[in-house]
């Protein structure tokens, strides 16, 4: 600019003493600050001369959850045949897992190795250099914030989301079937030509034979199949009607959905029908779905050519019995469903076989049929393949089939308290499950079944003698089993958790918490620890899995100093990649202080709605298991969980960034002696909706010396009220005193007090009301009830102390706080991150 104005005419007053060359070597630090851009990439030229030399890999995230729950898509691409796969992932977690079995798949088929995997910088992708490095796969990253160097899997993924986005659109399927979509999709492109190979289909290169396309069928058309005869009454339809989702390969399913309702009319008769037989019908129960829908599958038999890079096949376990009979494994899956039913009959003496002219006038036939799962370890191989025969309990009719149904599990407080136990009194924490805990219960009124497809038993039905999985009454069945055995060596319930079995051993005493079939044993000796382990083994049968490590998915984590911190560290990390959080900037509180949401006005649609509660029951979980901290941010956004908006669901966002940065932490418990202290707190009138008030409270137990009479009946570690109790009281005074009534007895109807321990209150009036019953006349509404505290400061039972609201460790389960008192209180809770 400057040398052209100095040629110029047009100006005057510059003068010009700088060359051309001087002008082409000037550098301008302000110009290159401030208009630095990315050059072109050029077109890569470079062609992989072998299958799996090169392999170009990414990940997809979708906004809504697939019909199996999934969110994530991995997709790797051959660079020698351009051939496309793609895994559908719960989680980001799970890729190299994913990775794994593909890697085993297609070396197996192509009979090659992978030499090279290219990717990007993403966090998920970490997990793979030790395994590439292992397998002596070259690890070929690209440059951050350069997705042009992994240019053909993005532009992978690019034609996914908008080859799925055409195909729901012209069958306007719903956008949950984005899953089944992308199947169909990559089928399409594996069989188009690719300009990048001259014109030649991936799949015929990658196989190197001749694609058949005469299945190919269009996505969502109508479709019809053949029920067989045993599935159908002679007044039940002969067919069924179906929605195409995906041509007809080894093991693929084509699932009837409630939308869009098939016409009556014959308008959609263009399309082609696929003509599915021999195809089993059954009520499929997933709790993603509205209502139960029915799915059907395919069961023609593979042909050689067939491709086996049908994924929810390889990555999921077979859905029935059709299904596993079509897979690799089908003799596996054979020998152990045979299996199954034969020690049911002969072992567990469950059933009996009969005719089926001996079904009582009147009786429900229960249908029945196989689960099949494989169990892998934690790097994606199979450790295990196991059948297991379940009854479609679904049917059953209430007060004819099932009186009684409810089945009581220990409670979170109760493991807590127990994990004190131990840690104070040294002692032992062994765990231990019973096998198929739920065939060891008699029935009470007699139950028939149809034999499960796979076992050929014509004319016969089976007599069910023992509870079996699947029945409604199956849980209370084995819970009264299993409560009978354990009196039966001793052992009492407690008052205040009917799944935590106390029994006296000298001086000391022994625990056993039921949570169905998992047991955890507690108490200082061994020899009894190992007598009633003895006699549960022979009565049952059990798995001992010896010191606890997980209990209902807390970690036990002990130290070398004889403390335990409780942990839900792997279970919040989930809950961090199904929201799609794991790498989300960490906040330093749960809740911003003083944050104050209003009810949206607008409608959420069902999809919102549920991943509002997904995230709410998520959240909860964790507050009630280990995470106090999380307590009052969870029960102030479960108001609005009926209709949740934009800024609820930021609300929520905001837990789970905090829950990112603290995703280690858990309750520390050390076997430092002390008093058993509370503190209570309320937040009146914090509802500026209803103005109703909050309460919260909590227990600490440190004290040793009568820790065996203090928990005879089960004393309570950490006690807070996710549920706040809502009552519209005249004053801060009132409230702040129902608070330490409430929460008094809560622990007192757990245990037995012989001696003096402080329970802390933060109000000096609330405080006075323990002491003088006339301090004013305004209290006289409070039912008397609520006065049993002051009852037990007279008797010297309780010891009650005004403490300053800035000292108030129960102001954390009452209000949003500000950082800095947020993580004094956090602390003072017994939240510790490991090695703190």
């Amino acid at each position: 600019m400057p040398i052209y104005l100095a040629k110029s005419d047009q100006v005057k007053g510059i003068e010009w003493t700088y060359s051309d060359d001087d002008c082409n070597d000037f550098k301008c630090d302000a110009c290159m600050a401030s208009k630095a851009h990315k050059l072109p990439f050029p077109m890569s030229e470079s062609h992989a001369a072998l299958p799996l030399a090169l392999v170009h890999s990414d990940l997809l995230m979708f906004p809504e959850p697939s019909v199996s729950g999934r969110r994530y898509l991995i997709t790797f691409i051959d660079d020698f045949s351009r051939k496309a796969w793609a895994f559908p992932l719960l989680r980001k977690s799970d890729v190299l897992a994913a990775f794994q079995r593909w890697k085993a798949e297609v070396e197996n088929a192509s009979g090659a190795k992978i030499k090279t995997l290219r990717s990007d910088n993403g966090g998920e992708y970490t997990a793979f250099n030790k395994f590439c490095a292992e397998q002596g796969i070259r690890r070929d990253k690209s440059v951050p914030y350069t997705p042009e160097q992994n240019g053909r899997a993005e532009r992978l993924n690019r034609s996914i989301v908008e080859g799925v986005l055409a195909l729901l659109h012209d069958s306007g399927l719903p956008a949950h079937l984005w899953e089944e979509a992308t199947q169909y999709y990559l089928d399409c492109k594996n069989l188009t030509p690719h300009a990048g190979i001259d014109g030649g289909l991936p799949d015929a290169i990658w196989h190197g034979i001749p694609q058949d396309l005469s299945r190919l069928r269009t996505f969502g058309c109508r479709a019809w199949a053949t029920v067989p005869q045993h599935e159908r009454t002679k007044l039940e339809p002969k067919g069924i009607p179906l929605i195409f989702r995906t041509r007809i390969s080894h093991n693929v399913t084509n699932i009837v959905l409630e939308s869009p309702p098939l016409s009556d009319s014959d308008d959609d008769s263009e399309d082609p029908i696929a003509l599915l037989s021999h195809v089993v019908r059954s009520i499929a129960d997933n709790a993603l779905l509205d209502t139960a829908q029915v799915l059907a599958y395919a069961a023609h038999n593979a042909s050689p050519e067939a491709p086996l890079d049908m994924l929810p096949s390889r990555d999921a376990d077979p859905a029935h019995w059709h299904q596993a009979m079509r897979s690799p494994h089908a003799a596996e899956w054979q020998t152990e469903a045979i299996d199954e039913f034969t020690s049911l009959l002969n072992q567990y003496k469950v059933y009996v076989i009969l005719d089926q002219a001996a079904l009582p006038d009147g009786a429900k036939l229960l249908r029945s049929h196989f689960v099949f799962r494989t169990k892998r370890d934690q790097f994606g191989n199979v450790k295990s393949r196991k059948v297991r025969l379940v009854a479609d309990g679904n049917t059953q009719r209430p007060g004819l089939d099932f009186q009684e149904r409810y089945s009581p599990v220990v409670r979170f407080t109760s493991i807590r308290a127990l994990v004190a136990i131990a840690v104070l009194r040294g002692y032992k924490i062994k765990q231990a499950d019973v096998n198929k805990a739920y065939l060891h219960g008699k029935l009470d009124q007699p139950l028939y079944m149809r034999p499960p497809q796979g076992i050929d038993l014509p004319g016969k039905i089976l007599k069910l003698e023992r509870s079996i999985y699947g029945l409604k009454q199956a849980g209370r069945i084995w819970n009264d089993e299993i409560d009978s055995t354990l009196r039966s060596v001793g052992y009492k319930p407690t008052v205040s958790d009917l799944c935590v079995y106390t029994k006296r051993h000298g001086n000391d005493w022994h625990y056993i918490a039921l949570y169905v079939d998992d047991l955890l044993l507690i108490g200082p000796s061994d020899d009894e620890i190992e007598r009633v382990l003895s006699t549960l083994e022979d009565m049952y049968g059990i798995k001992r899995l010896g010191d606890a490590e997980y209990v209902l998915g807390i970690q036990l984590k002990r130290s070398d100093d004889g403390s335990i911190t409780l942990s839900q560290e792997r279970y919040l990390q989930d809950v961090l990649e199904r929201f799609d959080l794991a790498l989300a900037k960490p906040a330093s509180t749960p809740m911003q202080k003083n944050l104050l949401l209003e009810l949206d006005q607008s409608t959420p649609s069902d999809q919102e709605r549920t991943r509002y509660l997904q995230a709410i029951g998520s959240l909860m979980y964790a507050a009630l298991g280990t995470r106090p901290d999380l307590a009052y941010a969870v029960s102030y956004l479960a108001r609005f969980a009926k209709e949740p908006g934009p800024t609820h669901w930021t609300a929520i966002k905001h837990v789970l960034r905090y829950i990112r940065g603290t995703v280690s932490y858990g309750l520390r418990y050390t076997p430092t002696p002390g008093p058993l202290y509370g503190y209570s707190d309320s937040n009146w009138g914090a509802c500026v909706r209803t103005s109703k008030s909050t309460m919260g409270y909590a227990y600490f137990l440190a004290e040793a010396i009568h820790l065996q009479q203090l928990l005879e009946e089960l004393g309570i570690l950490y006690l807070y009220d996710l549920a706040p109790r809502s009552l519209p009281l005249a004053s801060t005074c009132f409230h702040e005193f129902l608070s330490l009534s409430l929460g008094f007895p809560a622990t007192i109807n757990r245990a037995s007090y012989s001696y003096k321990n402080n329970y802390i209150n933060p109000a000096s009036r609330a405080n006075s009301l323990t002491r003088n019953p006339t301090s004013f006349s305004g209290t006289r509404h409070v039912r008397i009830r609520e006065h049993f505290v002051r009852e037990m400061v007279k008797k010297g039972e309780i010891k009650v102390e005004y403490i300053a609201t800035a000292d108030m460790v129960s102001d954390i389960l009452t209000k949003a706080l500000d950082p800095k008192l947020f993580v004094r209180h956090r602390e003072s809770l017994g939240l510790r991150m490991p090695g703190a």
